[in-house]
């Protein structure tokens, strides 16, 4: 467990979070070349990613109100991005498209204060006291 407090890993996976929220603005965002309508099929992906995006900010944020802001801006930048979506050719603003994005957002931030409270917390408690302590 001690690689979740090496700051070089903690700062790949910023990297590699803000790589993500990269990859999706531009799935986003690119115009589609044969737009079809999928009848609201796309629901459980805009869930997924946002939730995934959510939890992510685990691997680099320690402290609740760092994790926080990072579920906030996951809920803004899907919000934002549905906006956005209604300015791109063959892209098109849907409020149920929001309402997955904030749900997934939600619920990733959910599952990340968890594991920060339920795993990390005590983990860094335990690293704090030492290896005497835990004998």
């Amino acid at each position: 467990m001690q690689w979740l407090f090496d700051r070089r890993v903690r700062l790949a996976l910023l990297g590699l979070w803000c790589v993500a929220w990269l990859i999706t603005v531009a799935l986003l965002l690119a115009p589609l070349r044969n737009p079809i309508s999928l009848s609201h099929s796309d629901l459980i992906a805009h869930f997924l990613v946002f939730a995934c995006l959510a939890f992510g900010a685990v691997g680099f944020s320690r402290r609740a109100a760092d994790l926080s802001l990072c579920g906030i801006a996951t809920v803004g930048g899907g919000v934002t991005l549905e906006f956005a979506q209604g300015l791109v050719p063959y892209r098109t603003f849907d409020v149920l498209d929001m309402g997955a994005n904030t749900l997934g957002a939600m619920v990733g931030y959910g599952g990340a204060l968890a594991v920060l409270l339920l795993v990390i917390g005590p983990a860094a408690e335990a690293r704090a006291r030492g290896p005497a302590a835990g004998a």
